[in-house]
């Protein structure tokens, strides 16, 4: 009864690229074939129960191929078509060599994840070189002596083919963690100094604030600002391997000032004015010194008649001062109501010595301007814009400070006076 028997299939061999390749049923001697290409049922590629595939070929090769078995005889009512799908051949593959370079003690290696993708994960593992540490594809490396290991990887596919792919693991003892020594504290445009300890062979690269780079063992930057404040990092590389040192450098601005004079009512007072922002006036501290034992630790002092004179001031800032001086050669702010130029050593002038004035305009009491003098220290002494005697009489003074601040009142000149 033929209807026991088992469904005939196809049998394929040597499917390998540039093999003589086959495709077969069984044969029977009372039944016919024809082989075919997917839909091409037109050609007919073979009438035996063997289909020859010479060479195999990737590019023209694989596809679906059918087969018509039927009888033209009594003998049987067979007639059927099975079919098979060919493949494209696959070559095994184990990857490409990897290296790693492993850095002081680790715990088990993978050597999966050293291996190069893509790759066929069917393969076994050997270790060439003799750690005795490889079980499958892992490697543990605990308490042996740093060097080079290597391992193959090898895949055997069909068609007896195979591929092979070599790990070589760098097993080092990383360099010494760097040691830096330096000026960590500075002021504006002083010089950064940084050094680290020396590691035989190892190179250095250090990064640092405002973009710095440098690959110098020992760094140093000229001129520093406060642009270059922060955090310099280098790294030791040896071998292949590397350890990192940070350290902080702090730098701060050389306080810049001018001194601002002027009266504030009757009180003639000196006061900072910080330059650029150099620094904040209310976080940093003031040494003042000057004539008969003047000390002072604020920002404005207030000045008498008996202490004019040269003063000093010391703006300090955390680690870094200036010191300026300033001569005070007048305190007047209220100033004299009369002048006697008439000769002798008294009130001779209008005397605005010290003061910082931009402008003085002398104006008769019927308010006619009569002298005027820009940049005025001490010249009107009674005379008018020609150089003239001014008769005596009151007389109504302006005085525009370069401070901005206006002063006016009323002088007296009495030439005769004695």
């Amino acid at each position: 009864d033929i209807n026991t028997l088992p469904e005939p299939t196809i049998s394929g061999n040597n499917l390998c690229v540039n093999q003589n390749a086959q495709l077969s049923v069984i044969p029977i001697s009372y039944l016919s074939y024809q082989w075919w290409k997917g839909t091409n049922t037109s050609t007919i590629l073979s009438t035996t129960n063997v289909l020859s595939l010479n060479p195999f070929s990737n590019n023209t090769t694989p596809g679906t191929y059918y087969v018509r078995l039927y009888s033209t005889t009594s003998l049987s009512c067979i007639d059927k078509i099975i079919s098979f799908v060919v493949e494209p051949f696959i070559a095994p593959n184990a990857g490409q060599n990897g290296e790693l370079v492993l850095c002081g003690t680790s715990s088990s290696i993978n050597l999966f994840n050293v291996l190069v993708a893509p790759f066929d994960n069917n393969g076994t593992w050997q270790e060439i070189t003799n750690s005795g540490l490889l079980s499958g594809n892992t490697w543990n490396p605990t308490g042996i002596n740093f060097g080079d290991y290597s391992f193959r990887y090898s895949v055997i596919g069909n068609c007896n083919i195979s591929d092979e792919a070599i790990v070589t693991i760098k097993y080092t003892n990383p360099p010494t963690v760097p040691v830096i020594s330096g000026n960590s504290v500075i002021c504006s445009d002083e010089t950064i100094e940084l050094t680290v300890t020396d590691i035989p062979n190892a190179t250095f690269e250090w990064i640092g604030p405002n973009n710095f780079t440098s690959t110098n063992q020992n760094i140093t930057i000229n001129n520093s600002t406060t642009l270059n404040a922060g955090n310099y990092s280098v790294t030791a590389s040896l071998n292949g391997c590397q350890t990192t040192a940070t350290t902080s450098v702090n730098v701060s601005p050389i306080p810049d000032f001018t001194f601002q004079s002027l009266c504030v009512g009757s009180n003639f007072t000196v006061h900072v004015v910080p330059i650029q922002n150099s620094f904040d006036a209310n976080s940093v501290d003031y040494s003042w010194v000057g004539p008969n034992g003047f000390t002072n630790n604020e920002s404005q002092i207030i000045i008498s008649n008996s202490q004019t004179g040269n003063y000093t001031l010391t703006v300090t800032n955390g680690d870094c001062s200036t010191s300026k001086s300033i001569e005070i050669e007048n305190v007047l702010c209220n100033f004299t109501n009369i002048i006697t130029p008439n000769g002798d050593p008294n009130n001779e002038s209008f005397d605005l010595t010290g003061l910082d004035v931009a402008k003085l305009q002398i104006y008769s009491r019927w308010g006619r301007l009569v002298y005027e003098k820009e940049n005025y220290i001490n010249e009107w002494h009674g005379q008018n814009r020609n150089n003239e005697k001014l008769p005596d009489s009151t007389y109504y003074y302006f005085i525009q400070l370069k401070s901005g601040e206006q002063k006016n009142g009323w002088v007296f000149v009495a030439a005769n006076s004695n």
